[in-house]
């Protein structure tokens, strides 16, 4: 018989829908099913139907907290554990007080008095002084929960976790899990459940320290029993954060996983490194199988044609077996039934090639799908009786019925069987059907099916061929029925929906096309990103802060989502590289956040560049904190590698309502796609121009480029004001050294080069010598060194240094930014090493032009001259030693060659200098100073001034042996010195400030022209 239990429901409607907890397990119902025809008023047919239904007995749910192995510390005094079955409950009445047996075991199955360790046997927290158990031992505590007792069978269910006695202190560790299905909905798990393998995972772990100090403490994920690489793509999180979550279809059906989280962790006080680990147990469902569905017939007329859906021998232990019928519209599947036991189904259905989905559900949730394919053709209909239709199913709260008729009428319409202008008036009166039918099933009890069907209707609507299809009364309708959804039932929508109301929202701001910014548009867009924002942060509403970002499209747009923290740099992206980053700590919150990056249709905007992309933050709009957030923009497969850009970056300004690059900064990235950095967030785009980074053009030329804002005037002005400094520290240098030496330093310098000369001729090589050679060119050649640590009487002073350093700078940053972009070929060379050595060969000549400026000729007393003739090996092995020290060899009067520049030797210190001793070698070896040269010389005089004599002292000159410069000098005569400055030194210093403020011109027009793509360029420069 039929239980005496009432159940309350609404009646009139062709679906009864009975509220969840409303009838009793164990109980059979008879539900009533009485149908009337009326027509005009009259009733002429009744018919009555019983339907018997029997509610399922349910087993109790034992669970106990903190997954199926803990660990805890022991030896202490009155440590203790406890075991939590407080979340087990009844399903016949979940405010049943249910009854607990407690059990412990140890390792090796023996049972203990647990009223030795604890008095709480029989309620759902077991408190166990683990003091008194022995360390390094594994216990098993099992707790029976039973519950109401129904027809006489008592309910009951157990549920079991291992407990390890560590001596180290260690935190107290809880793994919880949650699914997520693939309608959206979220709900706590236990290790009774079993998740289907399509639906997302989320295993939590829950630490606690006890109040213990740690400075240090890593979580790792692992799975003990398969083969799941916790390190792909498929793992949403990292395996070393607090929440591991799997994507759908990671795990396989009908295995049973053993995941593991273990914390290492650094305690303070006592000081000891601790590792406690935490296991839970998934079994996984097994979908329905080995069935299969057909349709009848294959073909037929839309809105005319009766189809049948039969399903047939579909089997799963999970009983009973559910079914649901969908099409396929725009990528959205739109319901054409509720979720059923038949396994038969019939309804007519809109014109097109069709894909019909059916989904095959068991009782726990696991899902399987098949797809039957049907062509469904078009013939006149009139669109007036079928209106007058969808009016009645509304009224009658058929939602399926009044779905399927406004879907075969959109369709119908959008074939071209009626002009534009009806086409548009049948639009509008749609658009008005959904929103009705979208008010009356709000409240329905599958809220997420109603939004589905609601947003999707939406979306097939304002999905527009021309123009002029969508009213201003369509869009308007549009916004309202969204703007109702998501207002009153955010939570109900799912990925499928989120994407049918934002195409929704898309097609009606597109559908004014790009000519058109009209305040009708505007506020049209205001509302898309309004939603866009709420529907985005719904869309990873049930995720963990770093789980990957969530990715929807539609027609015309995209959207992706991802909820972040503050504390770590992140970045969500779009299709072909586009995409947003963001830095840690850009946004002031503690609290999680979400970033959601969307790319719109050009048409929503006036015209300015790339499609826009607008990024959004829900959570955190008034905490921004950074200017370094960046956008990126989809890069052109048809751009080389060798081609360069201008990147102009703006952003939609809705105080002007135009676009507006101010306070944006573009640039291309490593990847070559077109980049802006922002302080804020809001509506982008971007557009750039092919141009010759290494060509000045007249248009390139304009006062911008030498604004402080641009980095590479930054980067030059710099350099100018290092040299000014340097400058003077320079020549305070100069003023004290020729204070102190002045003409005797003079003298002094070019004695040591002599006698280094004589000795690179003359004396035997030794590594004391080698040294003494490399401090002597050091001093005298480093381009940096050389500026502070010079050689007293160096006739190239430490201003002339830096200003010769300068030339050498700018001129190379020249160099490379005008060999930017252009491959060199050298035959063996690689094309990196082929523009090295071009960049060299271009550059080498400046600095020895600037040094010829400030070159001074060796007085003729120290001048050191080889004979006319060379000859033998000697002399030649002698002059190649000379070449390759950067002495110039020229020939003197005689035809011989001659040594007129300084030479990169060393000597020993010019403090332990002993002319006497020096006099004396130079006459020992008088025969071995004209290498290859004739055995006498006719011309005393020249005998005299140019070869080394024993006539003369070597460090010890008069006055009547004063060097003169051959140049017309500032200050002339007889007191000369290397300190002074003479009229070439003049007009060195002038030409070096023409080529560096030429550089500086040439620079800043290229880096200008090529939007300060200039990091190559000074790092090859340098």
């Amino acid at each position: 018989g039929f239980s005496s239990h009432r159940v309350d429901f609404q009646s009139g409607k062709i679906s009864l829908e009975v509220d969840g907890n409303s009838l009793i397990m164990g109980e059979t119902y008879g539900f009533i099913l009485n149908a009337q025809s009326v027509s005009n008023g009259e009733i002429f047919g009744t018919t009555n139907r019983t339907l018997s239904v029997t509610v399922l007995v349910e087993d109790v749910v034992a669970r106990i907290a903190g997954g199926s192995f803990v660990m805890a510390t022991g030896g202490g005094n009155n440590e203790s554990h406890v075991f939590d079955a407080s979340a087990s409950y009844d399903p016949a009445n979940k405010s049943f007080d249910l009854s607990y047996m407690w059990t412990l075991k140890t390792s090796s199955g023996s049972i203990l008095d647990i009223t030795k360790f604890s008095q709480d046997v029989t309620s759902s927290r077991l408190r166990v002084n683990v003091s008194a158990l022995q360390i390094n031992t594994t216990y098993t505590a099992t707790v029976e929960v039973t519950g109401k007792t129904i027809n006489g069978t008592t309910r009951y269910a157990t549920s079991t976790q291992e407990l390890q006695i560590v001596k180290q202190v260690i935190p107290s560790l809880s793994i919880g899990f949650k699914l997520t299905k693939n309608n959206g909905e979220t709900f706590e798990a236990d290790s009774s459940t079993k998740p289907d393998i399509s639906w997302k995972t989320t295993l939590i772990l829950s630490v606690d320290y006890n109040g213990k100090n740690y400075t240090d403490s890593v979580v790792t994920w692992s799975i003990l029993n398969s083969g799941i690489n916790l390190s792909s793509d498929n793992v949403l999180t990292s395996v070393n954060s607090l929440s591991l979550v799997l994507a759908s279809s990671v795990l396989s059906a009908g295995v049973s996983y053993m995941f593991q989280a273990s914390v290492t962790s650094t305690f303070s006080n006592p000081s000891t490194t601790s590792i406690a680990t935490s296991r839970i147990s998934i079994n996984t469902n097994i979908a329905p199988r080995l069935g299969k569905c057909a349709i009848s017939p294959m073909e037929g007329y839309a809105l005319d044609t009766l189809f049948t859906f039969l399903c047939t021998n579909w089997f799963d232990e999970d009983t009973p077996i559910s079914y649901l019928f969908s099409t396929l519209t725009d990528s959205i599947y739109l319901p054409i039934s509720s979720t059923q036991t038949s396994s038969e189904f019939s309804s007519i259905l809109p014109q097109g090639n069709l894909t019909v989905r059916i989904t095959v559900s068991d009782s726990l949730g696991a899902q399987t799908y098949e797809n039957l394919h049907l062509n469904v053709t078009t013939k006149p209909i009139d669109l007036e009786k079928v209106s007058l239709k969808i009016d009645e199913s509304l009224s009658n709260g058929d939602v399926q019925t009044s779905s399927l008729l406004i879907q075969g009428s959109s369709t119908y319409i959008r074939s071209g069987s009626i002009d534009i202008e009806s086409r548009a008036n049948n639009v509008s009166a749609l658009m008005n059907q959904t929103k009705t039918l979208a008010y009356s099933s709000i409240n329905s009890a599958d809220k997420r099916s109603s939004v589905e069907v609601s947003a999707g209707l939406c979306a097939q609507l304002t999905d527009f061929t021309h123009f002029n299809e969508i009213s201003n009364n369509t869009r308007n309708i549009a916004v309202e029925t969204i703007s109702m959804l998501v207002s009153r039932s955010v939570e109900s929508f799912t990925e499928a929906s989120i994407s049918a109301a934002l195409a929704c929202l898309g097609n009606s701001v597109d559908s004014f096309g790009t000519d058109s910014d009209s305040e009708d548009k505007k506020s049209l867009r205001k509302s898309f990103i309004s939603h866009s924002k709420l529907l985005g942060n719904q869309l990873v509403s049930s995720n963990v802060a770093g789980e990957s970002k969530v990715e929807i499209q539609w027609k015309r747009g995209m959207l992706a989502a991802r909820k972040l923290s503050s504390s770590s740099e992140a970045s969500v992206s779009l299709d072909e590289g586009a995409g947003v980053l963001v830095p840690a700590n850009a946004v002031n919150t503690s609290e999680d956040f979400t970033l959601i990056t969307m790319q719109a249709n050009s048409s929503q905007y006036p015209t300015f560049g790339e499609n826009p992309i607008i990024v959004l933050i829900e959570g955190a709009d008034s905490n921004l904190e950074n200017d370094n957030f960046t956008i990126t923009f989809p890069s052109s497969s048809s751009e080389t590698s060798t081609d360069s850009f201008n990147v102009t970056c703006a952003f939609y300004n809705e105080t002007i309502e135009d676009w507006s690059s101010e306070g944006l900064f573009g640039y291309i990235n490593d990847n070559g796609a077109p980049s802006c950095q922002t302080p804020h967030l809001t509506s982008f785009s971007s557009k750039k121009v092919k141009v010759r980074v290494n060509t000045i053009v007249g248009e390139s030329i304009v006062e911008e480029a030498f604004e402080l804002k641009q980095p590479i005037m930054v980067y030059c002005t710099s350099l100018i004001g290092i040299y000014i400094a340097l400058s003077i520290y320079a020549c305070t240098l100069d003023s004290r050294y020729k204070d102190q030496g002045g003409k005797l330093s003079s003298e002094k310098f070019w004695e040591m080069k002599n006698r280094l000369r004589y000795e690179l001729a003359t004396a035997p090589r030794t590594c004391k010598r080698l040294f003494a050679r490399m401090w002597w060119v050091t001093r005298m050649r480093n381009p940096w060194f050389a500026i502070f640590f010079r050689h007293n009487g160096d006739y190239m002073t430490s201003f002339k240094r830096v200003t010769i350093l300068l030339v050498v700078i700018f001129n190379a940053n020249t160099i490379t930014s005008l060999l930017e972009k252009q491959n060199q070929h050298i035959f063996g060379l690689g094309t990196q090493m082929s523009a090295i050595l071009v960049a060299v060969i271009l550059a080498a000549p400046i600095p020895i032009i600037m040094a010829k400026f400030y070159q001074r000729i060796i007085p003729e007393n120290f001048i050191f001259k080889l004979s006319s003739t060379i000859s033998g090996i000697l002399g030649t092995c002698f002059c190649i030693i000379l070449l390759l020290e950067g002495d110039e060899i020229g020939f003197d009067e005689a035809g011989g060659f001659g040594n007129n520049a300084e030479e990169d030797v060393a000597g020993e210190d010019e403090g332990n200098i002993d002319a006497h001793n020096e006099a004396q070698t130079a006459g020992q070896h008088l025969g071995a100073v004209n290498v290859g040269a004739k055995a006498a010389e006719k011309d005393t005089k020249y005998h005299k001034a140019r070869t080394y004599s024993a006539d003369h002292h070597l460090l010890k000159r008069t006055s009547e042996d004063d060097a003169e410069t051959l140049c017309l000098c500032i200050k002339t005569g007889d007191n000369v010195t290397n300190h002074d400055l003479v009229l070439s030194d003049i007009i060195g210093t002038i030409v070096a400030y023409i080529i560096v403020f030429g550089c500086f011109f040439v620079i800043c027009v290229l880096a200008y022209q090529a939007r300060n793509q200039t990091d190559s360029w000074v790092h090859s420069a340098w």
